[in-house]
């Protein structure tokens, strides 16, 4: 296995492990509806990965942007694992983080990767 897919693997591997911890740690916070769930999931990740920037010494001001685009990508996936499954807190972290990680993966893959072509 080329080393560059590898790392790309085991990157996804970890954000989606990150991504199912973020939203069962926000379905435990708001599980009343599907729409206040996904809220609850951006508003987390966003918390989390400026806090991750706080930690390392980094000013967080010039990173808004960005946070607001984790928060919004993590809303849109959120939502729609919602409406996949919400019966359960566990069922729904694990299939948002799924398609989190088909996501993730999938853009990692063809977009960063030269060698890749999109199939038509």
């Amino acid at each position: 296995m080329d080393s560059d897919l590898q790392l790309m693997l085991v990157t996804v591997g970890v954000a989606a492990i990150a991504v199912f911890i973020i939203d069962y740690f926000a379905n435990l916070l708001a599980f009343g509806n599907r729409f206040i769930n996904a809220i609850a999931s951006a508003v987390v990740l966003m918390v989390a990965l400026a806090g991750a920037l706080y930690l390392r010494g980094l000013p967080i001001e010039p990173e808004v942007g960005g946070l607001a685009a984790a928060g919004a990508i993590m809303f849109v996936i959120g939502w729609i694992g919602n409406m996949i499954a919400f019966s359960g807190r566990f069922t729904n972290a694990l299939v948002t983080a799924l398609l989190f990680a088909l996501a993730y993966g999938a853009l990692g893959y063809f977009f960063l990767n030269p060698h890749a072509s999109i199939p038509v």
